[in-house]
């Protein structure tokens, strides 16, 4: 971003060092894997692993991808997946805990699952069929407190380009964010309100066809994009945050006696947007 903006502050620097000691970091366990690859020493799930699927698919004769550029996608996963999946986890958390008739209505959505698997979650008890309200707590702490508000940017490298009416010219910088959208009242009814039954089957259909169906849109809808650029690491990110929470709220009551309400909750921009989480209460349901 600094490069983008031509803008390199005492702070930009700081998080331009700290990226280096994280590649290198994912340097180390990346080469580690490929010699335990060339050794046959990787384990069953391993050998499944996107990063050996994805050094399989480049050895092809069509690969038109290098060995560094896959090094560097896998080093992205590993860093993206950890800030972003703790980062938004952190906000469930919040946004549970200071909305607790959300966090009943939740709990008792998994125990009707838990007592329908004979007092087990099972791996299709996190089905949106199965957890609809839950898949919507994920949806609405994304739109009201995203991980990341900016997707991406991007200069403008063409000749000038118009948009909508919209002149942009060659070295403009474009930011792509979908968070506007999703507090903009025009669109979205009390937006400030954390309200997951927005994003249920039958308020998703009561948009359509309505300037607010925007909001369901593949690329808006998600944090992780759509089509071949997906983020390859979505389900594995989508997965640890459905479970976690579903064990967490069927097996803890979650109280923040410190914050009310996301005024009270202090946050940081990193590499993601981080939430200072205020000291919780936890009390045994079962």
């Amino acid at each position: 971003m600094g490069n983008v903006l031509q803008v390199r502050t005492a702070k930009y620097q700081r998080m331009s060092d700290g990226l280096d000691i994280a590649w290198d970091i994912g340097q180390k366990k990346i080469h580690g894997f490929l010699q335990r690859l060339q050794n046959n020493e990787l384990t069953e799930n391993e050998k499944a692993s996107y990063l050996a699927r994805a050094i399989e698919r480049q050895a092809t004769e069509k690969s038109n991808v290098s060995v560094q550029e896959v090094l560097e996608l896998a080093w992205t996963g590993l860093f993206a997946a950890v800030d972003t999946t703790s980062a938004s986890l952190g906000w469930n958390l919040i946004n549970i805990a200071i909305n607790p008739d959300v966090q009943e209505k939740l709990h008792a959505e998994i125990a009707s699952v838990v007592a329908a698997n004979d007092g087990v979650l099972t791996e299709t008890s996190f089905s949106k069929d199965s957890m609809p309200f839950l898949h919507a707590v994920l949806r609405e702490t994304h739109r009201l407190t995203p991980a990341s508000a900016i997707s991406i940017m991007k200069t403008v490298g063409s000749d000038d380009i118009e948009i909508h009416g919209t002149k942009l010219n060659k070295g403009a910088v474009v930011a792509l964010e979908g968070f506007s959208m999703g507090v903009d009242p025009q669109l979205m009814d009390e937006p400030q309100v954390y309200k997951p039954e927005r994003w249920l089957p039958d308020a998703v259909t009561a948009r359509t066809g309505t300037p607010a169906e925007v909001l369901d849109h593949p690329f808006l809808k998600e944090p992780f994009s759509a089509g071949p650029r997906r983020c390859p690491g979505s389900r594995v990110a989508t997965n640890e945050m459905l479970v976690f929470l579903a064990q967490l709220i069927f097996d803890w009551k979650i109280s923040a006696p410190t914050a009310s309400s996301l005024k009270d909750i202090k946050y940081e921009q990193r590499t993601s947007i981080e939430a200072e989480i205020p000291p919780l209460k936890f009390e045994r349901r079962n």
